[in-house]
């Protein structure tokens, strides 16, 4: 992995959590995990079956160096889209990752 690729710069965020007065899990604002430097490896669009027929949905996979806390359940904040993680994938022995994400309609 070279560094002069790594141009872009994503932030990875997860959902907190917190119990209210009656026991159950609340979820509450999403707070900054990490901020990585990233290269954006492949970008496109995706026809993905909906309740309302085929929805189009913009898929990047982004290259950053190895983080142990980066997680499938936590979601990524690019050129102020946010993306949910839908693919971690490890690229040699701790070198790298491959983050696939899809992007979130607000």
């Amino acid at each position: 992995m070279k560094s002069g690729r790594l141009v872009e710069i994503v932030v990875i965020e997860r959902r907190g959590f917190s119990v209210n007065d009656a026991g159950t899990p609340v979820a509450g604002d999403p707070y900054e995990v990490a901020t990585l430097r990233a290269e954006r490896v492949s970008q496109g669009l995706v026809d993905r079956p909906g309740p309302d027929g085929a929805r189009v949905e913009l898929t990047v996979v982004f290259r950053v160096r190895f983080s142990d806390q980066v997680k499938v359940s936590d979601r990524l904040a690019w050129n102020n889209q946010l993306f949910e993680i839908t693919r971690v994938e490890p690229i040699g022995r701790r070198k790298g990752l491959d983050l696939e994400c899809m992007r979130i309609d607000r």
